[in-house]
Parts: C-alpha cells; sequence; structure tokens
C-alpha cells in the first residue's frame, strides 16, 4: 500500500525518447522561424512567389555559394569581436568573480 501513490521511473529508452522530441520540436520551431523570415525578407524585396521558387529550385548552386560567403563575413565579424572583448588583466588584481547583476552590484558597494 506504501508504493501505491510512488510513480514508477521512466526506462532509459523512454528518457531518450523524451529528449528526441524535444529536440524535434526545437528543430521544427527553429525551421518555421527561418521560412517565416525567407518569406517575410522576400515579401519585402518584391520577390514573387513564382521567382522564389525557381531560386530554390533551379539556383541551388548561387545559393550555396552565397551562404559560403556569409558564413565566412560571420565567421570574420565573430572574431572580432571577441577581440574587442578580450582584455589584458595587466596592472590590476583580478580575483574570480561572477560578471552577474547581484555580483556586480555587490561590487559597487564594496
Amino acid at each position: 500500500m506504501s508504493n501505491d501513490y510512488k510513480k514508477k521511473e521512466p526506462t532509459k529508452n523512454e528518457k531518450m525518447i523524451y529528449e528526441l522530441y524535444m529536440q524535434l520540436q526545437s528543430i521544427d520551431r527553429s525551421l518555421f522561424t527561418n521560412s517565416a523570415l525567407l518569406i517575410s525578407l522576400a515579401m519585402n524585396a518584391g520577390i514573387k512567389p513564382e521567382r522564389l521558387a525557381e531560386m530554390l529550385i533551379n539556383e541551388n548552386d548561387k545559393i550555396k555559394e552565397y551562404s559560403v560567403k556569409l558564413n565566412e563575413e560571420i565567421g570574420k565579424l565573430e572574431k572580432e569581436k571577441h577581440k574587442e572583448h578580450d582584455h589584458s588583466h595587466e596592472g590590476h588584481e583580478h580575483h574570480e568573480h561572477e560578471h552577474t547583476e547581484e555580483a556586480q552590484k555587490t561590487e559597487e558597494n564594496q
């Protein structure tokens, strides 16, 4: 009787299936967001649906080339941004601390 209210623990397979389901949900949301972005950009650029369909089907090489160039530019910008955020620790003591709002408020009040 004391075990009547205890729930059975999920098996490893059940946990894995749940994790896969959650990942699929995330992918589905991402795909919807990306397709909505594509459609909204095409609409704002005045591209007719027929032309967009033709581009997506018949101009795959151009799309890949554009994507490669875009990813290269994104990589360059990310490296530059990373360099800007790197700062020298010379000339001051740098103690291990969290960069949260609470930690910053505590540091400011000291």
